[in-house]
């Protein structure tokens, strides 16, 4: 599933601004007026009043010019005898229009979102983000954008999903899987004719348990109804239906109401009218209004209870959608089979669902306006059985609108709010684990880890699992990154943990992709843990295909370790069904376009420290810390570095950090020599080996040439004028494909890129052994000369910018390279060094640069030369 994200923003009373804050297709913005205002006049009860009509009745448009208006904008037909029979669409293309004004960035994001997404075979959905106090401030969220019109179709007939999300900084609900999900239907027959409620119906009361019963005895959900639709009842069973008993979902079926509640005798007033109460005894002044849900008192007499109460209710009895959450309400569904929903232009549901998501309930979905018996029915048991199934609540009520059907007026009515930023369409509920099964009973062939703590990953691991938990498609999830960065042992603890909770109990598999033979391993694993027996006379892919046909059931959780090639997995990934999620661990940046990549890091600087307390105690570290802090920089803040080290320490503790720190370097047994019980099977430079075997001669050549910068952002600009020879495209194909791709160079900004630490010095060793090193350092050092000529004498604020991240490697070649400098050039770096210093008046920073300037010109050159008399003058220059 994609998500396109609009933030509507209001600016005044009719105008707002429309932001695509997230889409596939990037962000953009417009300005935009609220639709069917018609100059003056507001016509947003006209529409509501149209929407809730069954069909039109002279009596109910009766405001002036209203009829004429509705005849222009097509909603009503010329004889004012009908409806328009187009009158949804133009409605729908209106509301368009508002929300993607035509030609503006908006429209064109999500025409490009569309299209993305149909290549994907995947749901683009599109979730209106409104503040909290913005639903208060404005109009904008009572308006029916599920019938949004692009001039061609409903966007929701087509591959589209829509959610409102009323931000409250909320994280999503923390549930437990559920084997089945719990339903509580409250169904309350009371009215009151004083407020214009009518009594129900038989069939009207029947219409809503009919679905909810059709989808409980197929087992997708299970249905329990309070006995006595009274709020004290409601109260008493949420507090004594606790753990597996407690319900999921909160079903009301029955009236609701728009108005105002006097907070002194209790009196209810329907609309908004009315500012005082109408008892003498009385005469309070009354609160603003609000929608109320009509549950039964005592007698069977109409009880009204706000959002707020009910939202207070679930919050009190721990069913929030608190961080803590561990079960209960995560979902109230507000319906009604009655007409009068839109009262005075108000959507009652729609205004007690915004309440109720303002009260911490984190999912409402709600019937905007009244709907028919026979659609009432359809939708809850498509919509039901949906949920059952773990669908997300967009997916769910996306299926129960098309079971309420298409070419109706009922499918638009059912509208979803979130109280959560979410990209899944709004997933409640964790895939179960199979009844009563213990984690040791999973099938798993997981490897150990020998972490002993395991550090500086909580994002990692959380990001991961959002991506493999995606619903509309298999979820394959690359981790790349650098050799040594942990991609291997991020995935064996992500599985780990899930092996725990029971999240994939159809089984952990892990398998090899560097080693054996993927194929074979996945037979193994089939035949030893699942018991699959396969029949004779199949070729090897055809065996495959069989263990995936017979898999256990529940979600399965496929880890290929160490992929080099897409090829040699891809005959054996697994069938296009959800419940399989595959994890790659791999080196290369682009294995492939299609999957969830999640590039692994190096670690902070707390987290590194914490690793290696893990290994050699806190006293000893904290005894040292700055050297600590020095150690865990000069090894790149690299897992496998530190980890290997923590190891050597632990196993000398007579030796102190500083004198780690003086025998440290990548060839030292510290880094080479891995423990048995490591998840690693390499050292360090074993591990950027397998990367090094996989470059060719000019990507080689290329990172030795790299090796010779600083540890500094390089400028690419430099790296082509030192391979002068070279064509700029085989260059940029070199980096991108090879170094960038095996994750050997980091890409830090526009036409900039760095090597780290370790890796550096490892391509230091390889550039001693390269044939072509010395032409590499003149080339290298040709490129800085000329680098250092373009600095002025007197450089401007806008020189010295410029030549800013060319400096740490001038500073480079000076001290370390000069030997591969012509005679012509030999002064070059030092000269630029000392003029771009001297131009920020940094004198005491410039004069060391001069002064090894002439001792550098005069050992070299002998003291007639011309660039020694240059030197002695801008020595005398500076002084």
């Amino acid at each position: 599933m994609e998500l396109f994200e609009l933030y509507l923003s209001p600016i005044d009373a009719t105008r707002f601004k429309v932001i695509v804050t997230q889409s596939p297709a990037g962000e953009g913005e417009t300005e935009s007026s609220l639709p069917f205002c018609d100059g003056s006049q507001d016509r947003r009860i006209t529409l509501i009043k149209t929407l809730e009509s069954a069909s039109f009745r002279s009596e109910s448009f009766v405001g002036e010019g209203e009829q004429e208006w509705m005849v222009e904008a097509e909603i009503l037909a010329a004889d004012r005898t009908t409806f328009h029979p187009d009158y949804q669409a133009s409605i729908g293309k209106e509301l368009y229009r508002a929300l993607f004004p035509p030609g503006s960035k908006v429209e064109r994001a999500l025409h490009s979102s569309l299209r993305q997404a149909e290549e994907k075979n995947t749901q683009l959905l599109v979730q209106l983000k409104l503040e909290a106090d913005a639903v208060q401030r404005s109009r904008l969220a009572d308006y029916p954008w599920e019938l949004l019109h692009d001039g061609q179709r409903f966007l929701l007939h087509h591959q589209l999903g829509f959610s409102r999300y009323i931000a409250h900084d909320t994280a999503p609900p923390s549930l437990p899987p559920v084997e089945q999900v719990n339903v509580l239907l409250v169904s309350s027959a009371a009215f009151d004719s004083q407020m214009g409620l009518k009594r129900l119906s038989k069939q009207e009361q029947q219409a809503i348990r009919k679905g909810l019963e059709k989808a409980s005895d197929a087992g997708h959900i299970c249905l329990r109804e309070l006995e006595y639709p009274t709020f004290q009842e409601l109260r008493t069973y949420l507090t004594e239906n606790r753990g597996k008993e407690a319900p999921h979902v909160l079903h009301f079926d029955g009236h609701g109401l728009f108005g105002k509640r006097c907070q002194q005798c209790g009196a209810m007033y329907k609309g908004i009218k009315v500012e005082r109460c109408k008892k003498e005894a009385c005469l309070a002044p009354l609160p603003d209004p609000q929608g109320y849900l009509v549950f039964e008192d005592e007698e069977g007499e109409a009880d009204y209870i706000s959002a707020k109460e009910l939202g207070t209710l679930l919050h009190q009895t721990r069913l929030s959608d608190g961080t803590h959450q561990t079960g209960g309400v995560a979902l109230v569904v507000l319906s009604a089979c009655q007409s009068g929903m839109a009262v005075a232009g108000e959507s009652v549901f729609n205004g007690t669902a915004q309440n109720l998501i303002g009260h911490r309930v984190p999912a409402v979905v709600a019937m905007q306006y009244s709907v028919s018996v026979e659609a009432a029915t359809k939708f809850a048991e498509q919509f039901y059985r949906s949920l059952g199934q773990k669908d997300s609540l967009t997916v769910a009520v996306n299926q129960g609108r098309e079971a309420m059907g298409a070419d109706g007026n009922q499918w638009y009515r059912p509208v979803l709010y979130l109280r959560w930023r979410d990209n899944q369409g709004g997933q409640l509920f964790a895939t179960p684990t199979i009844a009563g099964i213990r984690p040791e009973e999973i099938p798993s062939n997981l490897p150990r880890s020998g972490v002993i703590q395991f550090v500086g990953r909580d994002e990692a691991l959380k990001t991961l699992h959002e991506q493999l938990q995606q619903k509309e498609r298999v979820a394959i999830c690359a981790i790349a990154g650098m050799g040594g960065v942990g991609k291997t042992e991020l995935a064996l603890q992500y599985a780990q943990s899930h092996q725990e909770q029971g999240t994939y109990p159809g089984g952990l598999c892990w398998l090899q992709a560097a080693e054996a033979d993927v194929g074979t391993q996945i037979i193994s694993f089939a035949r030893v843990q699942l018991d699959v027996q396969i029949p004779d006379g199949l070729d090897l892919p055809e065996q495959v295909a069989y263990c995936w046909r017979h898999w256990r059931g529940g979600e399965v959780l496929l880890v290929f370790d160490d992929v080099r090639s897409y090829e040699t997995i891809k005959p054996y990934l697994p069938p296009a069904e959800p419940r399989f999620k595959v994890l790659i661990t791999t080196r290369r940046q682009g294995l492939g376009e299609s999957f969830e990549l999640l590039r692994l890091e190096v670690l902070p600087e707390d987290a590194a420290i914490k690793l290696l307390v893990s290994f050699v105690g806190e006293e000893r570290i904290h005894r040292e810390l700055d050297q600590a802090k020095q150690l865990c920089a000069e090894l790149g803040y690299l897992p496998l570095g530190l980890e290997l080290v923590g190891r050597y320490l632990k196993r000398k503790p007579d030796l102190s950090l500083a004198q780690m720190r003086q025998r440290l370097g990548l060839e030292h047994r510290s880094l080479q020599q891995r423990s048995e019980d490591m998840t690693a099977r390499l050292g360090v430079a074993a591990a950027f080996e397998l990367s090094w075997q996989e470059l060719d001669e000019l990507a080689q050549q290329l990172a030795c040439l790299l090796s010779l910068f600083a540890l500094a952002p390089i400028p690419w600009s430099l790296v082509e004028q030192s391979l002068p020879d070279q064509e700029k495209e085989s260059l940029e194909d070199a980096r991108d494909e090879a170094l960038l791709n095996l994750s050997l160079l980091e890409r830090r900004g526009q036409g900039s890129y760095q090597l780290h630490q370790l890796i550096r010095e490892f391509l230091r060793i390889k550039l001693a052994q390269l044939a072509e090193a010395e032409q590499l350092k003149r080339g290298f050092c040709q490129a800085m000369a000329a680098a250092a000529r373009q600095i002025p004498e007197t450089p401007t604020q806008q020189d010295i910018i410029a030549a800013a991240p060319t400096i740490p490697h001038l500073v480079e070649a000076a001290e370390h390279q000069k030997d591969w400098f012509s005679d012509e050039d030999l002064i070059s770096p030092f000269c630029g060094l000392g003029q771009f210093y001297m131009g920020q008046g940094a004198y005491s920073r410039a004069e060391p640069w001069i002064e090894q300037c002439l001792i550098t010109a005069r050992g070299r050159l002998g003291e007639e030369h011309p660039d020694v008399a240059l030197s002695l003058n801008n020595l005398a220059l500076l002084y």
